[in-house]
């Protein structure tokens, strides 16, 4: 159902959502990213992405 879901109006090629990647280790979560998205191809294929800071 993720794939239909709606998101908040973005420019046209970005996608309307985002990665947050984690890290666990024995001292805990540590996120060191969170990765942006282009717009999906049919049917629902990711294309690209970027990393945001």
């Amino acid at each position: 159902m993720e794939e239909f879901l709606v998101g908040a109006p973005i420019p046209p090629g970005i996608g309307d959502y985002v990665s947050v990647e984690n890290v666990v280790t024995g001292g805990g979560i540590v996120r060191p990213s969170v990765t942006g998205k282009f717009a999906l191809a049919v049917p629902f294929s990711e294309t690209r992405q970027f990393c945001l800071r």
